[in-house]
């Protein structure tokens, strides 16, 4: 089958295979070469994420930073974990979120334990997350670009932003990007700013109408019960001391500087990265009546299988980020992980100049194929078959 590049797709991966690789199918791999001290670390990401179903609702929410009965019917989350999941240390202070959704709006709120409320910055789109806040990732197509950040703090200062691409993919990161009926709100249990007391923490409260996202994707506005979005949560959470004024950043001794943030979000990342959304959670839009939409299998299937796109593409960047001695070491994931349910594994890499795109197709039983590609700029969207390639590096 021929491709841009003139391989087939077998010849081209059995190229990539002597370049790439995979040791353990664990979270992480530290390979090193022997008689050397070169080494690659595999960063395995967490597979499924967390899911959320998010229940429509018939109730008004009250944006104003208090659980009312309003979320009554609400599940509420797992308990956040470290970012860097389970080989981390649990969270000092436990947070959970719940959702709901209306044809106005998507609803947040979010409750995190907190002895010490503490927040300075009262100007919209300032970096808040120098100091402790609450932060929302929305992805609603799910192709990695295009995506909506929301940060509040507890002076219910805001920081809304878009992103165009990931940082890895160059951005940029829009701050001018203002949602228009945009509603927060924060309810404090305890006092801000005052070291002489102990508190019990804050509520973060958001409605998010769904026009924000009219112009950054051709999603249904609102979302139709099954729909199923990429979200994640972040807690960015610093160790503070008591100071004449408030509180300051704890200082560590060791090093002279001050300790770094910790990062404690709903479904983990694998690393400090929560600007790589195929790995955020999944949310699904539910009904009113509380029982959940049932999905058909092959939905799940492909979730597994952009995961598995994605990973393969990325080992390639790993082993040819190194110098050549050490890429022929390696072999491919193909060899590790079962092929996805419903997909012709393995991949077909189509290399055109500068870019190149990898391509999955479906096994169809209809005779209607689809294409799952993934872009050079990390954009990941399923067509239907035969792909033709028009416009590449659209965003």
């Amino acid at each position: 089958m021929s491709r841009g590049c003139g391989l087939c797709r077998w010849s081209s991966v059995w190229c990539i295979g002597v370049l790439i690789g995979l040791v353990s199918c664990a979270s992480s791999a530290d390979v090193s070469a022997p008689g050397d001290r070169a080494m690659i670390t595999i960063m395995r990401g967490p597979f499924p994420p967390r899911t959320y179903a998010c229940r429509r609702t018939s109730v008004p929410i009250v944006v104003d930073g208090v659980v009312d009965a309003a979320w009554s019917r609400a599940p509420w989350s797992e308990p956040f974990v470290d970012i860097e999941g389970s080989r981390r240390p649990a969270p000092r202070h436990q947070t959970t979120m719940a959702m709901m959704w209306d044809d106005e709006a998507l609803y947040i709120i979010a409750r995190m334990d907190e002895p010490h409320l503490w927040a300075t910055y009262t100007t919209r789109d300032s970096v808040i997350y120098h100091e402790n806040d609450f932060e929302v990732f929305i992805d609603p197509d799910g192709d990695t670009h295009n995506y909506t950040e929301i940060e509040v703090n507890a002076l219910n200062t805001v920081w809304d932003l878009l992103l165009v691409k990931p940082y890895r993919n160059g951005g940029p990161a829009i701050d001018a990007y203002d949602i228009v009926g945009l509603r927060t709100a924060v309810g404090l249990e305890g006092t801000l700013n005052d070291p002489s007391d102990v508190d019990r923490g804050w509520i973060a409260e958001f409605a998010i109408p769904w026009t924000a996202f009219a112009d950054t994707t051709d999603v249904a506005l609102p979302p139709n019960v099954g729909d199923r979005w990429r979200m994640n949560f972040s807690r960015v959470q610093w160790r503070i001391d008591p100071a004449e004024d408030g509180y300051i950043k704890r200082g560590n001794p060791v090093t002279g500087t001050t300790f770094p943030e910790d990062n404690w979000v709903w479904s983990p990342q694998r690393q400090i990265a929560m600007h790589e959304p195929e790995f955020w959670g999944i949310v699904e839009f539910d009904s009113d009546d509380g029982a959940p939409f049932i999905r058909a299998p092959s939905v799940y299937g492909d979730d597994r299988a952009a995961f598995m796109l994605r990973e393969w593409t990325n080992d390639i960047a790993r082993a040819m980020a190194q110098p050549l001695p050490y890429r022929l070491r390696f072999s491919t994931i193909t060899e590790v992980m079962a092929p996805p349910s419903g997909w012709d594994w393995p991949p077909a890499l189509i290399v055109e100049g500068a870019q190149w795109r990898a391509e999955l197709h479906d096994v169809p039983s209809d005779g209607v194929g689809r294409t799952m590609v993934l872009h050079h700029d990390g954009r990941c969207v399923i067509v239907a078959s035969p792909y033709r390639d028009t416009q590449d590096a659209a965003p």
